[in-house]
């Protein structure tokens, strides 16, 4: 019942994640989909795709799918994918600290801009030319484009995948009806 409710998509953004649990001393992982009605969580022996098509064959074609960047989660079929900025905004801060970088700042600073815009705009905003979103595209533009040092691995791999992924950054700037939970 729980599983159908999410696959009805009478709610518009569904969020997933999987995390490493022990069962009886075995690696297994917990997977997760949720909005903001209902949680369905299954615990399978793999952390791939097979997971996710066991549980939603289908995906979730009326929803917006909320997830991080773990590879098997971009191939369900979705309305689109948004990447969650909870974990952007938790790896910014990690990565804020180990490197004490302007780039970290800047990008933390950017999705915290975007979060604020997202809770301004009107419906009207969505449907014209918003300058503020212009803004922030550009500034995202120039966070990507920026060069690091090369002695930065981990920002730069981080850079990275914001480049790879960098259409499913602003999604919720561009969709009316989906909200943001509070972080």
């Amino acid at each position: 019942m729980i599983r159908e409710k999410l696959i009805s998509g009478d709610r518009f953004a569904i969020g997933t994640d999987e995390t490493g649990i022990k069962v009886s001393g075995d690696k297994y992982w917990a997977w997760t989909w949720q909005n903001d009605e209902a949680t369905f969580i299954s615990i399978t022996d793999n952390r791939g795709g097979k997971s996710i098509t066991e549980n939603y064959k289908s995906g979730f074609e009326k929803s917006v799918l909320v997830r991080d960047f773990w590879r098997s989660h971009f191939n369900t079929k979705a309305l689109t994918h948004q990447l969650c900025i909870a974990h952007l905004l938790r790896e910014l801060n990690y990565l804020g600290e180990r490197y004490n970088h302007k780039w970290s700042r800047g990008c933390k600073m950017l999705f915290i801009s975007a979060i604020k815009l997202k809770k301004q705009m009107s419906k009207a905003d969505y449907y014209v030319h918003n300058p503020r979103r212009t803004t922030l595209e550009n500034r995202l533009m120039i966070l990507l484009n920026y060069t690091l040092n090369e002695n930065d691995k981990e920002l730069i791999a981080f850079q990275n995948r914001l480049i790879k992924y960098q259409h499913y950054l602003f999604t919720f700037l561009y969709l009316p009806d989906f909200f943001l939970v509070r972080i």
